[in-house]
């Protein structure tokens, strides 16, 4: 498991901008804090999810090197599809 996350994690830099740039430029007219607020919000979401799957991947639930790349996958999943809505 710690093999896996140690891969993992460093995409996670990645993923969070992947998913906060079309969080940034969708909303032009929006206040800058709440655009901070949005993605330090994420960026808190991503890491506790971190967490969770090591724990559900230390408890056998799920295979090890699946529960450490899962919320890459679905982080990454979310910001390719906030990338294609966003309006530039």
């Amino acid at each position: 498991m710690e093999q896996a996350l140690k891969l993992s994690v460093p995409f996670a830099c990645i993923i969070i901008a992947l998913f906060g740039a079309p969080l940034a430029i969708s909303t032009p007219g929006a206040a800058p804090r709440g655009a901070w607020a949005v993605c330090l919000a994420t960026t808190f979401v991503d890491l506790l999810m971190f967490q969770l799957s090591k724990a559900v991947g230390q408890g056998g639930a799920l295979p090890p090197t699946f529960a450490a790349w899962m919320p890459n996958l679905l982080f990454g999943a979310a910001g390719v599809w906030l990338w294609r809505k966003a309006r530039t």
